[in-house]
């Protein structure tokens, strides 16, 4: 067991790993009256080329989707019902880069702990129930296919990536989701949802001790094959794939996505993350010059989203804009224009500084909240980035470094993804 104090934000980071690998981390909150876990593996949507055990595999589009919906399958009880009756709420989600499985309450936690351990690790299924999935997954893909932001976000994806997985849908394709069989998904489960591939965190009123006392003796029960894994990046181009998609869809108002794919890391990477998220938030909020010029002058409506997402372990980056557009040609032109200037001259030291606080206000305020707390922590890790040094990074950033990614911007690296209203 190791514990390591944050004087900047008064947390102690308590850390253990298990026997055969499994590592858990606990944030004690004894003010709290909610307690939250969260069980995650490092299997995703993205990971869909591995060797385990020195052999190389394959995996079929939406398996990790697929096995979180199963592992939810037992035979002798309901997961939900059991956590409902120990006062517990329950959920599951994939993610590009993993399964997590969570509970919050407000007691009954040493039960929950064990409760959430024991059926994330025990597999059940039948190739019957396999079989009757597949249509109720094939019903929620196509659902999505009317979801105009669901579109909007992959459509735009898959503009900027040849090969990269992050844009494939989550769940996979219904012509996926048919290949996938009982045998697959227990060979998936047997290598990604092994304890060395796998983290428990728990928040909230807990002791770490007794936590700790409690996985380990949990554990001791349970048997698992040794495994390697070693994940196979894609090759991706620096090159978008095209420059303008359009869609025709049953919406009122066209919607547009301005896309930048960034190729490079000119900072280390969670430093770029922080660094692009404080320039974004000058420039692009909706109190900036950005967003009022195109809402005062009626080019779009006040229905506005931008961001920033990267994975270096995944090897992407890329920057959108989204946009309920009123003046599609004028937006586009704007756009255009606005991405050729130097867009440290439109910042000042002031805004930096602003922006700087306010980032290290946002970041102290999440430890209010086991949930948060929580998931974030969870996130970073398998970003491979520190939750905690988060604050020392923030105050390392200069107005150099915000010179330096908002180079990364290039106009040869950018696409547009059009929704139109059905003629």
């Amino acid at each position: 067991m190791s514990s390591k104090y944050y004087s900047h934000i008064d947390e102690t980071l308590y850390s253990h790993q298990c026997n055969n690998g499994l590592k858990v981390f606990v944030i004690e909150k004894k003010e709290f009256t909610k307690t939250y876990g969260i069980f995650a593996t490092n299997f995703g949507s993205c990971h869909n080329h591995f060797k385990i055990n020195n052999k190389e595999i394959k995996v079929i589009d939406g398996s990790a989707h697929f096995l979180e919906h199963k592992m939810f399958e037992k035979e002798e009880y309901d997961v939900m019902d059991l956590f409902s009756k120990q006062s517990a709420s329950c959920n599951a989600f994939t993610s590009f880069n993993k399964t997590a499985y969570l509970f919050s309450c407000t007691a009954y936690v040493n039960k929950n702990i064990e409760t959430l351990l024991d059926f994330v690790q025990d597999i059940d299924i039948s190739e019957d129930s396999v079989e009757k999935e597949k249509p109720i997954i094939a019903s929620e893909i196509n659902m999505y296919k009317d979801n105009v932001d669901w579109q909007t976000m992959y459509l735009s994806l898959a503009s900027l990536y040849h090969n990269n997985p992050i844009k494939l849908d989550i769940a996979g394709s219904v012509e996926s989701i048919y290949q996938i069989n009982r045998d697959l998904l227990y060979k998936y489960y047997q290598a990604f949802y092994h304890p060395s591939n796998m983290i428990l965190f728990i928040c909230g009123n807990v002791n770490h001790q007794d936590v700790f006392n409690l996985v380990d003796t949990n554990q001791a029960n349970k048997k698992f094959d040794d495994i390697k894994i070693e994940l196979i990046r894609s090759n991706e181009p620096t090159s978008i794939v095209e420059d303008n998609i359009v869609k025709e869809m049953s919406i009122n108002n066209q919607r547009l996505s301005y896309n930048f794919k960034i190729n490079d890391f000119v900072l280390e990477p969670f430093k770029q993350d922080i660094c692009m998220d404080i320039l974004m938030n000058i420039l692009f909020s909706e109190k900036s010059d950005f967003y009022l010029d195109l809402f005062n002058n009626k080019i779009i409506t006040s229905d506005y989203y931008y961001s920033y997402s990267q994975d270096y372990i995944l090897s992407y980056a890329f920057v959108s804009f989204d946009f309920i557009s009123l003046d599609n040609d004028k937006l586009i032109r704007y756009l255009d224009n606005y991405f050729t200037k130097d867009l440290t001259k439109l910042i000042s030291i002031e805004d930096f500084n602003i922006a700087k606080n306010k980032y290290i206000g946002d970041f102290i305020k999440l430890f209010n909240d086991p949930a948060r707390i929580a998931n974030t922590f969870i996130s970073y890790y398998y970003l491979d980035y520190d939750l905690f040094k988060s604050i020392d990074l923030i105050n390392e950033i200069t107005f150099e470094d915000l010179n330096k990614v908002s180079s990364l911007f290039n106009s040869k690296y950018h696409t547009i993804t059009n929704i139109v209203p059905k003629k």
